[in-house]
This record gives C-alpha cells, structure tokens and sequence, in this order.
C-alpha cells in the first residue's frame, strides 16, 4: 500500500457556490424506459418550443450528472441558476404551469433540517462520545464524505456515522486539520444528498442557522446572528466566525448555513456564562472557503 498526500480543494463535487441565483435552466432527468418521462415528453417539448431553457438529461447515459444532483427517482426536473447551483426541484409528472413557474424563482431560505446532517459516534480509550456531522459529498455514488469537527478524534478506536432513519456506516478519517478543529470522514455511499459548501463568508449581522444533534438524543436547528470574528490565535491559521446559536453538547461539528442555505462553518465550541448555570448561546467555528483547502489527507491506496 502506498500512502500520499491529498490536498482537499474547494469545490468538493458541486459543492461550491457563491449561492444560488435566479433559475437559468431546467434540467430534466429521464430514461427510455421510463413511462412517466415519456407520458412528461409532449409537455417538455411544448415549453422547450416556447423559449423556455430545459435541458434533457438521460440518467442512464449521463450517470456521473445524476449523482452529482442526487436524484435518485425520475422524471425529475432540477431548477439551476447560471452557474448550475440547485435553486428547486419537482420530482414525479407535474404540470406545465409548474415548471413554467419556476423560472424567475430564487433560493429559497434554508432547510438545515435536511437528511444531510448525520450523527457521529466514537470511542476514544473505550469511552463512547458524540458529535454532529453533514454529508457534503458523495463520489460517484460509491462513497460519502462527511464534514465534522476535529477535537476528539486523535486516539479513535472506531466511528460510526448514523443517517436519521437509523441506518449505521464504519466511518474513516479522510483528512483533519486539529488546528482549524476540521475533520472529513469517509464512509461507504449513505445515499444521502450532500448539503453544498459556501464560497463566501457571512458578514456581522447576517442570519445563520445551526443543525445538530443536542446531547446526541434529539435533532436541533437554532436560528442566530453572525456576530463577529474571532482573529487568528497562536496554533491556529484561519478566522473563526462566531454566531448567537445555541449550541448544546453533541453540537460539535454541526453546521452552520446561511440563507441560502450553504455550509460556511462547522460548531467549534461554546462560551458559556457564570450565574445560572452554564448557558450555551455563543458558537465558534470555523469559517469553511477559508478552512477547507487547508486540510491534508493521508489515504491508503
């Protein structure tokens, strides 16, 4: 086996955008064999003579396309801007009227709540431990990468990655990088579609969403500000956003999205206050454009 070096880059299969804009195109996905794409076709054919930019996709022969939009069931119409981010899907026969309509639409806000995000679990010296995680790719179909925090994960044993129907999958660390608290883990293709990785950094006062699992027992997606910066310390390279979330324990490595609904940090820690008892509203993580091309992977082929 040979052991090498992988530098992660932005744009993790699709996942890169500066957000969605304005719906460019349709992309239809069908197959020969399909009778509700057939039954769909005269309609296709109608709106595509009138102007209306749809372009038709066979699954069968563009698979690497499929894959990399998640569509699992077809005919499935996927609505894109100009530069191919996913701005709203319809997915069975639909009408005319319903595809006409979404020309002109944005993204929408976001829905952290999506399958995306998956529970860590992780034994370290025997003692078990739980984190958040999001899938946010899948390679070809064969494999799911899952963006999660760093801290705990230096003397695992073993860790598994859990999907919201309970399904369970061996998990291993594809790339971390301690000093940022980032870390990738690679697990067997969960059939779950990847929440996409922003290319920009939120600004003070915009709105952030966190999704995660609280105390590893129940889903939790809080809605707070971006409240600052926190500047570059000794051992760390990057800036860290912080937000008024709350973030509970088994937050860790939950995600943060933006209203468009793109990753742009993952839940690092959490400041607490003395009195009451300790309170968890403020959450530190790193910012993802700036923290993903740092991280380095050691893969055995």
């Amino acid at each position: 086996m040979k052991t090498f070096l992988l530098t992660i880059v932005v744009g993790l299969s699709a996942a890169l955008a500066d957000g969605a804009g304005p719906v460019a195109s349709i992309m239809q996905f069908h197959a020969a064999w399909c009778g509700p794409c057939r039954r769909m076709q005269p309609i296709v054919d109608e709106l595509r003579q009138s102007g209306l930019a749809i372009r038709p996709i066979d699954i069968d022969a563009e698979q690497a396309l499929a894959q990399r939009y998640g569509v699992r069931t077809i005919p499935c119409f996927v609505a894109v801007d100009a530069d191919g981010n996913e701005v709203e899907r319809l997915t069975g026969a639909t009408s005319a009227e319903k595809l006409r309509s979404l020309f002109g639409k944005q993204a929408s806000a976001p829905s952290p709540q999506g399958p995306s995000l998956v529970l860590v679990s992780y034994s370290v010296g025997g003692k078990q431990s739980l984190a958040s995680g999001t899938v946010v790719d899948r390679l070809a179909g064969k494999a799911s990468v899952v963006l999660t925090c760093a801290h705990g994960y230096t003397a695992v044993s073993k860790i598994v990655v859990s999907s919201q129907d309970g399904k369970q999958f061996e998990g291993i660390v594809m790339g971390m990088d301690a000093a940022e608290d980032v870390c990738l883990l690679l697990t067997a293709d969960m059939g779950i579609r990847q929440r996409p990785i922003g290319s920009i950094a939120p600004k003070p006062g915009d709105d952030v969403w966190l999704a995660g699992f609280a105390q590893g027992k129940r889903f939790q997606v809080t809605r707070g500000k971006v409240l600052g910066f926190v500047p570059p310390a000794a051992g760390r390279k990057e800036t860290f956003l912080k937000t008024s979330c709350r973030a509970d324990p088994g937050c860790s490595g939950g995600c943060f999205v933006d209203a468009r609904g793109y990753v742009v940090g993952t839940v690092t820690a959490a400041e607490t206050t003395s009195g009451g008892g300790p309170r968890r509203e403020e959450s530190i993580g790193p910012c993802m454009p700036v923290v993903l091309p740092a991280i380095h992977c050691e893969t055995l082929r």
